[in-house]
């Protein structure tokens, strides 16, 4: 919708003058101005209310996404802290091997020694890579007698373990 131009308004008021005449007129006019005045007044407050009831909505929004920020974030330090732990004490670590304590172990377990493993040895001399063919061909072995006519043995079910109906 566009606004009331001049020509628009002119028309107005020579219609209004037509139909209450010149001695209403200045009356009426007053009247309407008076009108418009209250008008503008009660939508200002009407305005007015409306934004103070949107910042009273916000302000009770924000309270409340500030209690489930409060109610969560205490839930998650749930673990200890990590205590920090040197590279020395991480190196010498990686060298001791497992050991069960004495109460996991049984009896016999406790008073039996293992001897020491050997440690890994590698030849003195690297393996040649050419003998050692990857790709080698390897041809497929027959298929045993009873299953070359496609029956199972005797007493033994199909793959599909279903029993052939006869």
């Amino acid at each position: 919708m566009g606004s009331i131009g001049v020509s628009e308004l002119i028309v107005i008021f020579i219609i209004a003058l037509i139909v209450f005449g010149p001695q209403k007129l200045p009356e009426l006019g007053r009247t309407i101005g008076k009108a418009l005045a209250e008008f503008r007044k009660h939508s200002a407050e009407l305005r007015m209310a409306v934004d103070q009831e949107m910042r009273e909505l916000e302000r009770h929004t924000q309270e409340l996404e500030t209690k489930a920020r409060e109610a969560v974030e205490p839930a998650a330090p749930a673990l200890p802290p990590e205590s920090p732990v040197s590279s020395a004490a991480i190196d010498a670590y990686q060298g001791v091997p497992y050991r069960p304590t004495p109460a996991a172990l049984s009896s016999e377990e406790q008073h039996t020694v293992e001897p020491a493993a050997a440690p890994a040895v590698l030849p003195e001399s690297p393996v040649d890579a050419g003998a050692i063919d990857p790709y080698q061909h390897v041809p497929p072995q027959p298929a045993p007698a009873a299953f070359s006519s496609g029956e199972p043995p005797t007493g033994e079910k199909p793959a599909d373990g279903h029993p052939k109906p006869d």
